[in-house]
Parts: C-alpha cells; structure tokens; sequence
C-alpha cells in the first residue's frame, strides 16, 4: 500500500517509470568505497546462451476479472459483517478487510506477522463475527497483512523467537480464513521507513550479506510452509513483488546489499522454494498506480514477469505459476492526488473532468486486460462504504469497464502520447479514430488442453499501419506485417486473454482491440 516508506524512496532516484516499464537499469547509487560484503550471484540465474528455458504457465482459473477494494478506507471485521449488504451494491467483487476495526482514521494494519511486538490470541480472530458474515457477492476476500519492522533497527532474521511467535500468529491466521471463508491474506511487504529488508554490518555485525539472505531465505520458506500448513489452497495478494525483485538485483547490482530491498528477493525465493502447487501467489503490480499511456500495462507485465532470471533455477517453476495482477490509484486518475503524487506529470493541473474520468475508465479496463484474475482499487482520500462519499465518477469508471471488459469489448480509446512514451511532462491523448476487430474463438470458449486457435485482425478502414501484434495473456505470440493478419496457437491448459493491437506509421499512436478469453481443460 502506499506510504511515505517506498514512495519517497522511489521518488528519490530509485525505481522510475521508465525503468520499469521499459525494463531498462540504471544505478541510482554508486557503490561503496569502502569494504562490502561479497555478493555471491550464481551464473545459473541469468539467461544461458542457448536461450531461456523458463515457462509461464497459463493461470489456472475461469478466466473470469475480480476487481477487488482496498486502501484507508480498508474496513474491520465486525463493519463488514454489520454492513456487507450495503457493501455488496458496489460492483466490487470482494475486499481486503481487518481483523481490527477502523479507528476513523485511515486504517489499522491487521497484525504484525513478522514481529513479537504484538501477540495475538484466538479472541483476537474474532472468528464469531467472521463466520456471520453473509459475503453474497463478494466472493474473493483477503485479511490484510502488514511486512514491515516494528522494533528500532529492523528484524533479526536470526531470532527463533521472533519467528516462534510469527508462526503462532499464522496459525491462528488459518482459523480466521477458515471462519471467513477469506481467499487468503494480502501481504504488503512495503517497509515505511522501517528497515525492514535492509542489511547492514551494524544490524548484523560478523556476517556477510550473503549469510544474511541465506537466513531470510529460510526465513521466507519457514513463512510459506506455515501459510500453507494453516491453509493449504491459500492465495498470497502481493502488493508488489516482481519490479521490486528487479529493481534491487538490477539498479544495485555489484552492491545489492546497499538497497532498501536487499534482503527482499531472498525471502520471496524462499516462499517459492516451499510453495505447494495448491498454493497462488499474486504480483499485484503497485507501480502500475502511476500509468498513464496504454502500452505501459502490457510492458510492465512483461517486464515482472522477466524477473524469473534473478532466481536460482530451482524456482523458476514456482515463480511461473504466480498469477500477474494489477492496480488502479483511484485519487491519482480521477484528479485527487496528494500534490507529491500529482507533481509527478507535468499536465496534471491542466486535466479536465472528462480527461480524469477517461483516464480513471481507461486504467481500470487495461488493469483487468493485464491481470491474470485480480484488480485492487486503491484509494485514500476518499470511502467507498458511504454513497455520497465517493468521488464523482469512481462508481461510473468500475461499471463501464466492467461491463465492457466482461463483454469482450473494446474500451473504445487507447490513451497515447505522439512523443516521448514515458514523458511524464507530455499529456496523453485519447485515440479512437480507428477500430481494431479481434476474431477467433467464441469469447468465453471452452477448449481442450492442445487444441489450435486462429486469430485475425482487421481494421474496419484502410489505414497506414506500421504492424499488428498479438498478445496471449499479455505476452507477444506474433507480429503480423503483411495481410491477412493472422495468429495461431496451441492452447496450454488454463485460461488464455487474447488481445490485439495495431500501430500507425504517421503518428506512433495505436489502438487495441476486443479481446477474447478462452479456457483449456
């Protein structure tokens, strides 16, 4: 979840836009000059010569999008049960909730996993109100979970008790998602500020770096192997974790261990090292907050998932099985960012009511587009619980994008900028003068696992187009050059989004079409 922790480190030349959804790596600080620890990077984690051989497994669901609520206006267990049918007259389809209640003031992170600063008891579950909660159509919920330090100087990944105690804690978790019916928990693994995956001789005098990430490491299986223990078909809702896992390896890399997040990739390998195969993990993708143009989405998706070559290859099988989800930052695309976030573009000032709501609709639609089954809608200054509290268009952007997504229509516009993609200071412009038709399978199709599917791709008008590109599950399966523009496939078992888009040659823009989703049993 946002904050002042990652946020202001991101703002302070660290990871930016560019870098991330260009997938390009720059370092954001030189390294030391004096004397670091050894960075052990092992060969067998990059790209061998003779090509890539990690595969990313179809998701194994219906198919179907889940936008599901989050952010300061994050609810307790007993609001939701005292208010779930008014709830439910959102189009939401679950929500990230507490286990405390909600002071009135933004909101109560749901307990310290990590830390023996808190130490909960089976009373605390409050699994009586859990279980009377009637969900109706909110089927996809998660009990929120906080990742960062709570005690001065960070965690000891070297203190049984602290761990003792957190696996304590998730057990009593597991009863709390076995009485909610909850799909699993959703971990936001942000530190604010409080050192949480750090290394630092002082923090950990007489070891190495590597040392320490080996202990993290088991730090994260040990979490997993509880997890999992407490529920076995638990879904692990990442805020962020692979432009984080990128980010580190790749702006620091030679001196990893200087970064915020040195310590992080090792405990996510961990968790993917212990990972049963009933087990999801979700990469949430909170950078896409701040996307403003079209094909950001889909290049970023590319972009986390590339980050499988900064594992050792024992878990690259685990880490392709993760499901890509997506986000959308309410009070930035409709007009009400705090002034941090707004000075981020240029044009922000300038936005009219109909560039916000276009914007707001766009982001939600290409969330979903680029997301394997779960879009959070994060917002802060505002609550969904109250009718006349949201913003103006928030309920209107969720209905229209749904509707058309569900549909397998087009969104109608791509958003695009004639110069400089990832500019900030150039506002996008919204391009619909071209339909882009997608045609295939029935969208919804039933198939079986193997069986081959043609895709075509036409313009309803002649136009000077420079390619037409294919997408399965947001990766490219073909380009097409010369007509007719054409695409085939043998359908791997699990659930499959086609998309395609074109690109003119006069002015860079592009359009994108309807899209199709099948599934392979």
């Amino acid at each position: 979840m946002t904050g002042i922790g990652r946020r202001a480190f991101l703002g302070a030349g660290g990871i930016t836009l560019a870098t991330a959804a260009a997938g390009l790596g720059s370092l954001s600080a030189a390294a030391s000059t004096t004397p670091q620890p050894s960075v052990v990077r092992d060969v067998a984690q990059r790209p061998s010569a003779g090509g890539a051989s990690f595969v990313r497994r179809a998701p194994r669901n219906s198919g179907a999008r889940k936008l599901i609520e989050a952010g300061w206006d994050m609810p307790g267990a007993v609001f939701v049960r005292d208010n779930i049918a008014a709830m439910q007259l959102t189009q939401f389809d679950g929500v990230i909730f507490n286990l405390m209640e909600n002071p009135g003031t933004k909101y109560v992170q749901a307990f310290d996993v990590f830390g023996p600063q808190q130490v909960l008891t089976l009373a605390d579950m409050k699994l009586d109100v859990l279980e009377a909660i009637e969900w109706g159509s909110f089927t996809d919920n998660f009990i929120y979970a906080y990742a960062y330090a709570q005690a001065a100087g960070g965690i000891d990944w070297f203190d049984d008790a602290i761990w003792n105690n957190s696996a304590a804690k998730i057990a009593l978790l597991g009863q709390a998602l076995s009485a909610s019916g909850a799909k699993g928990i959703a971990l936001d693994p942000e530190d604010y500020g409080a050192d949480t995956w750090i290394y630092s001789s002082a923090q950990f005098p007489g070891k190495t770096y590597a040392q320490v990430c080996a202990q993290v490491r088991h730090r994260g299986a040990q979490f997993m192997t509880a997890l999992q223990t407490a529920k076995p078909d638990v879904i692990v809702l990442f805020y962020f974790l692979g432009v984080m896992l990128r980010y580190q390896s790749e702006n620091y890399e030679g001196h990893e261990y200087d970064s915020p997040y040195a310590t992080f990739p090792a405990f996510v390998g961990g968790m993917l090292s212990t990972m049963a195969e009933t087990v999801t993990i979700v990469d949430g993708s909170e950078d896409d907050y701040y996307h403003d143009e079209t094909t950001q989405f889909l290049r970023s998706r590319q972009y986390q998932e590339g980050a499988w070559y900064l594992l050792p290859a024992t878990e690259h099988e685990a880490y392709g099985r993760i499901e890509m989800g997506s986000t959308v930052y309410v009070d930035n695309t409709l007009g009400h960012a705090r002034a941090g976030i707004a000075s981020k573009y240029a044009y922000y000032s300038s936005l009219t009511a109909t560039d916000v709501q276009k914007w707001y609709e766009h982001n939600v639609y290409h969330s979903m587009l680029k997301s394997d089954r779960y879009t959070w809608i994060y917002s802060e200054e505002m609550t969904w619980w109250n009718p006349t509290a949201p913003f103006a268009g928030a309920y209107d952007g969720l209905v229209n994008a749904k509707a058309k997504f569900n549909a397998g229509n087009r969104l109608g516009f791509d958003l695009c900028r004639y110069t400089g993609f990832l500019d900030l200071a150039v506002k996008p412009v919204a391009v619909s003068s071209a339909v882009l038709s997608l045609t295939g399978p029935a969208h919804g199709a039933i198939k079986a696992e193997g069986d081959v599917v043609i895709l075509n791709a036409s313009l309803a008008a002649p136009a000077d187009v420079h390619s037409y590109v294919f997408y399965d599950n947001g990766r490219e399966i073909e380009t097409s050059l010369y007509a007719p523009h054409r695409a085939a496939i043998t359908l791997s078992k699990g659930a499959h989004t086609f998309v395609a888009r074109c690109a003119f040659l006069a002015d860079t823009t592009h359009v994108t079409s309807n899209l199709l989703t099948v599934v392979a049993s």
